[in-house]
Order: structure tokens, then sequence, then C-alpha cells
């Protein structure tokens, strides 16, 4: 055989690095390696429990990774990357929803205060749109009586109206004049709904904003009353989780509770919309707490008189260990 007739193979020399080829083993430049394959940063308030929450969430698709928002592995960012969830389920709500349902799903949604009164004006309205959106225009009695409906809303006069339409007829112009006045109303089709549904949304928007400023000046009462931390983080459990709307509940079953709170709530003053805290505090001390308050008083404010023998505690018969009858938070 010679050698001309050998098979000749090719090697696809492009491909091949000779610079780094048997250089499989060489150790890894970090610079060079994807930035997405690295492991994200957390600050030093970062939870375990929160990270993994936010990465399972991402997995099943509830949320999405925003770079403008970047998580940093605390409770409160994972709160935020929340906020936009309800939105976000609304629009894919909407998205997958067929043509003639869209605007009701938006509806639905679009306040937490519905009522049976509203749906029917949103149902009507809504119907209405559908049957001029739907209609065709192709008789001449039919440009006719559209035209009319047209112009009335506009508020012209009757004997305008007719004087219009005549013109129209008499031109053979009714007919392409209609179907142009029709084509400008799909061009705003479902624009009172769309009203409607807006109104909705500010207003519900503004309820929002008055809870959450409510919230914030529950907050700075609280701050402002001088209470221990210990009894603000008590109130606060109390006035969490609709827990306070819990205890009224139970203690409207309770005869002696309820009594007690009639009592506490005699002392609220509606002209001034508060409660007389320091009226009630001071009916809630006892005889021998207030004279004992009134000795340490005076004894504070005539510190050249012998006044040790009238500071006796009642309930203690050693003068050197003064102890409050009632403890106040």
């Amino acid at each position: 055989m010679e050698l001309n007739s050998l098979p000749v193979f090719t090697l696809p020399i492009e491909d091949v690095d000779l610079e780094t080829a048997g250089q499989e083993n060489d150790p890894v430049d970090n610079e060079k390696v994807d930035s997405s394959d690295q492991a994200p940063e957390y600050s030093e308030e970062s939870d375990p429990l929160a990270v993994q929450t936010y990465n399972h969430l991402l997995e099943k698709g509830i949320l999405v990774e925003d770079d403008s928002s970047a998580f940093d592995g605390t409770w409160e960012k994972l709160s935020e990357s929340l906020e936009s969830l309800p939105q976000r389920v609304l629009n894919s709500l909407v998205n997958e929803a067929p043509d003639i349902s869209k605007q009701i799903v938006k509806w639905a949604f679009s306040s937490e205060n519905l009522t049976v009164d509203d749906f029917k004006t949103f149902a009507k309205t809504y119907l209405e749109e559908l049957s001029e959106t739907d209609s065709e225009i192709e008789t001449m009695d039919e440009a006719r009586t559209y035209l009319e409906e047209v112009y009335k809303e506009r508020g012209l006069k009757p004997s305008v109206i007719k004087a219009a339409l005549n013109a129209l007829e008499e031109d053979d112009e009714l007919l392409d004049e209609a179907k142009s006045e029709k084509s400008k109303q799909l061009s705003t089709k479902f624009s009172k709904t769309a009203d409607i549904i807006k109104q909705n949304e500010t207003a519900e928007q503004e309820r929002i904003q008055r809870q959450q400023a409510f919230v914030s000046e529950v907050s700075k009462a609280l701050d402002n009353t001088g209470w221990s931390t210990s009894k603000i983080e008590g109130v606060k459990k109390v006035m969490s989780n609709n827990n306070i709307g819990v205890i009224l509940q139970n203690i409207s079953q309770s005869p002696q509770a309820l009594v007690k709170l009639a009592d506490f709530l005699s002392y609220y003053d509606e002209k001034n919309k508060d409660i007389d805290y320091s009226k009630f505090m001071l009916k809630a001390e006892t005889k021998e707490a207030r004279d004992f308050k009134t000795k340490v008083e005076l004894a504070a404010n005539t510190p050249n008189s012998n006044t040790k023998s009238t500071l006796k505690n009642p309930n203690k018969d050693d003068d050197d260990e003064l102890v409050p009858v009632l403890k106040l938070s």
C-alpha cells in the first residue's frame, strides 16, 4: 500500500490551547470564577433561619431576586421582600384570567372593605361597558341611535342633536361618523370600571397609611410613658397579633373582669380623648401608701427637721429598711 493512499486525519488545532494544554490540575484563579457561583455575603445581624427561609421561597418561585434590594440575611430584609408579594400574585392572577374577567379580578382585590352595594354598582357599570363595546354598528338606524346617545352625554340640546344627525345623513356620513365615534370609545374600553378600581385602590392605600401612622403614634405614646422596659414589652405583647381583641372578648364573658374593666374605663375623658391614668393610680394606692408617700415628700422638702421617726413604714419594724407599700412601674 502506498503512503499516499493512507487516510489523513486532521486535528482541530484551533480548539486546542497549546499554552494551557496538560494543565488541568493547575489551581483555579478565583478572580475568573463566575460571581454567581460565589456564596452571598450577609450582614453581621443575619439569621441562619431567615437565610434558609429566603432560599426556600426562592426555590419555590414565591420570591424573586432583586438586585436593587439585595437580601442581607436578616428577617427585616426578608419582610421587605415579602411586601411586594401580594401585588405580584395579583398581577399573575390578572394575566392568567380570561379577558372578560380581568376587570372583575382587579376590582375584587382593589379594597378590603367592599360591600354588596359596591359590587352591584361595579357589575352594572361593567355590564354596560361590555354591551357598549361588543355591539357593532351596521345600519343607519343603529348609527343614528348610537350618535344620539353620544351627543346627549356631551350635553348637546335635542334640537342641536337632531340637526347634526340630519346633516350627517344628508351628506351620507352618518354611518361613518358613528363607526368613528365607536372606535374612539373602544380605545377607552372599560374606562368607567377602571376609574372605580382606581378610586378603591387610592382609598385602600390611604387607609393603610392612616393605619401605619396610628401604629407609629402608639409606639411613641408607649415610649413617652416613662414605664420600665419590661412593662412596655408586656403592653406591646398585649397589643400585638390582635391579642387585645381576644382579651376583651374573654373579659366580656367574665362578670368580675368586666366590672373591673368598666371601672377603669370610667376614667376615660371624652374631651381629652385620654384616660386619666394619674387619677386611677391615685385611687389604686392604699391609705397607708398615701400617708407614707406624704411623709417621704415632707422629709425631702424639710431636710433640717428631724423627720426620721415619721418615716417608719407601717409594714416594717426596722426603720433602716423602708419598703414602699405600692410599687409603681
